[in-house]
């Protein structure tokens, strides 16, 4: 299965080619919507390390205004037509029904994917090696 962006190319290119040295992944919505052969622009970037570096330049680079949600190892990126999340490798708890996780690093994409709902949002795309998880 080999699945194509459909938009912002641009964009993830220049987060493909200049951090390479990170591990990342594009994530969930974006990834089951290209897919599906629909544009997205609500694109989620996950590494296995803090995002700072990504966001900072992206943030220069597009002018994006940015929102940061350390508690949910957590960095918003916003535009006119673009909201960009780069976060960490994450796991949850929840201390009671209803109410925000308690989040924690993850080890790797798997344990990130494993949080995720049951529905193809639990799907990522390598942005090192030519690889999907689910």
């Amino acid at each position: 299965m080999k699945v194509i962006p459909l938009n912002n190319k641009t964009l993830i290119n220049f987060v493909v080619n200049n951090f390479q040295h990170l591990e990342g992944f594009l994530v969930g919505g974006c990834v089951r919507d290209w897919y599906l052969n629909k544009k997205c622009n609500d694109i989620d970037f996950t590494f296995k390390e803090y995002p700072k570096e990504v966001a900072t330049y992206l943030i220069k680079k597009y002018k994006f205004k940015a929102n940061e949600f350390p508690q949910f190892l957590t960095i918003r990126l916003l535009s006119k037509k673009n909201r960009i999340d780069l976060s960490s490798f994450r796991k949850e708890k929840y201390p009671k029904p209803a109410s925000l996780p308690i989040v924690e690093k993850a080890s790797s994409i798997e344990e990130d994917l494993y949080r995720r709902d049951f529905t193809s949002n639990a799907i990522a795309i390598s942005l090192n090696k030519n690889k999907i998880f689910d």
